[in-house]
This record gives C-alpha cells, structure tokens and sequence, in this order.
C-alpha cells in the first residue's frame, strides 16, 4: 500500500529539516520586523526553502505565523481541586509563565498585533486565543456547575477580570508580574464579587 504525501512529509528527515528552517526564519523576522514584515519571500530568503516547498505546507504567511506562534504556547492543565481560588491561581500563574518568556511574550505581542492589522488572521487565531484562555473557562464553568459560584455567573466575564490585567500590566503598564502575593490578590478579589449578590 503506498504512503500518502502527508505521512511521507511526517517521517522525511529532508522535510523536517526544511520544516524547521522556515519556521526559524520566520519566528526571527517576526520578532525583528513584526507580523507586517513577514512575507513567504522574505522567509524563504532568509531559510534558504524554496517558496514552492513551503507553500506545500502552509498555504500563506497567516498560517505559517500561527505555526510559529504554536510553537511557544505551553500546554496548559486545568486544576480542579475543591479549592477554586488556589486552582484558578495555578491557571494564572501557567499565563504569567508565558507572558513573562522574553520570546514567548514578544509572541503574544505579534498575536495580537496581527489580530489588529489583519481580519483574515484574527479568524484563524481564533482557536489560539481561545486556548490561552481555556484553563481559566473550564474551571470557572465546573465551579458554577458544582455551586462554587452562581448559576448566573457570566464566565466570559470574570475570565476577562483575571485575564485582562495581566496582559495589562505585561504590555501596556510595565508593571511587574513577578509579586507573589499579585495573582491571590487578584482571584480573591474577583471571585469575590462574583459570588456577591448585592
């Protein structure tokens, strides 16, 4: 039975080889140029690939910055002990990690520059960002489900209370993230005016 060319690619030392040179390339013209800079012409210039291999596996240069962005984003877990303030607090903390990665954090930058500049590619970076905030969701969605927090809770939006000023502090404000005491601060203050009926 013959190989399709999608597994040949998978287990193709010639192909990976080339695979990892374009995505090098195009990760150091992302961080020197910004996503506008980056063009298949440039990345294949600067990899060495011919712009006929690359596009075999990436039809633009949207996708294959989503490629590079991918790259750098930790897998995250989502903890659920009985302790929903200590959970989120780890869920917080698997973002600062990211957010505080010198290359990592320029990735998050070029995200959402890219989403600004470009329409087409704030749709296909729609599953990444979701991603990040994935952890977060779930666990705010199994604490309304087990009565930790109101069945009106709006998950959406206390998620963007947790989320919003860290990306706030990371790249807007400056200010630090590395206060220990900054994240239980934060989840205490938010989830406690979730739980408020007032």
């Amino acid at each position: 039975m013959s190989t399709n060319p999608s597994q040949r690619d998978s287990v193709d030392p010639r192909v990976q080889r080339s695979r990892a040179a374009v995505l090098d390339a195009a990760r150091e013209l992302l961080m020197e140029v910004g996503f506008g800079g980056v063009t298949m012409e440039g990345v294949s210039a600067r990899s060495g690939v011919a712009k006929t291999t690359m596009y075999r596996q990436w039809p633009d240069s949207n996708h294959l910055l989503l490629d590079v962005l991918s790259l750098v984003s930790a897998e995250s877990v989502t903890p659920t002990t009985d302790d929903l303030e200590h959970d989120l607090v780890e869920c917080l903390r698997q973002l600062v990690s990211t957010l505080t990665n010198p290359e990592s954090s320029g990735m998050v930058a070029a995200l959402i520059e890219a989403s600004e500049r470009d329409e087409e590619f704030r749709r296909i970076s729609r599953p990444s960002i979701d991603a990040r905030r994935k952890p977060v969701v779930t666990r705010l969605r199994v604490a309304v489900r087990s009565g930790q927090l109101p069945p009106d809770t709006d998950v959406e939006l206390v998620c963007g209370l947790l989320v919003g000023p860290l990306f706030y502090r990371r790249l807007l404000s400056r200010q630090s993230l590395a206060d220990k005491t900054l994240l239980p601060r934060l989840v205490h203050m938010v989830i406690a005016g979730a739980k408020s009926t007032d």
